[in-house]
């Protein structure tokens, strides 16, 4: 308890950012670790896609075109690297979902 408003993460942060988090990103390219990085970037890649299809052309059909495969796909890209930026954590799969998919259809029928 650091008795300051966001104390402790901003100690967290001051002493893991230097040290831990420019190496999550840069470790991924050096030569020791590419024959384990590049099966990972294939499945994930594959992992994302995948869903990003399948849903895009559910909400196809549901809003009648109006969104479709290609802004699924933009969408799921654009959130998954700007969350694997900010979360410090590459390897989390993003991407759309049953709920997410029942509600859009019911707010586009309204």
């Amino acid at each position: 308890w650091s008795h300051k408003f966001m104390g402790g993460l901003r100690n967290d942060i001051r002493r893991r950012l230097v040290k831990h988090w420019k190496s999550d990103y840069t470790d991924a390219f050096t030569k020791e670790n590419f024959a384990v990085i590049a099966p990972s970037i294939l499945f994930l890649f594959f992992a994302c896609y995948a869903p990003a299809l399948a849903f895009g052309a559910l909400f196809d059909i549901a809003t009648e075109g109006n969104i479709g495969i290609f802004e699924m796909v933009l969408s799921t890209a654009i959130c998954g690297v700007i969350y694997a930026v900010f979360s410090g954590q590459p390897m989390t799969i993003m991407g759309a979902t049953g709920p997410e998919l029942a509600y859009t259809i019911v707010f586009y029928n309204i």
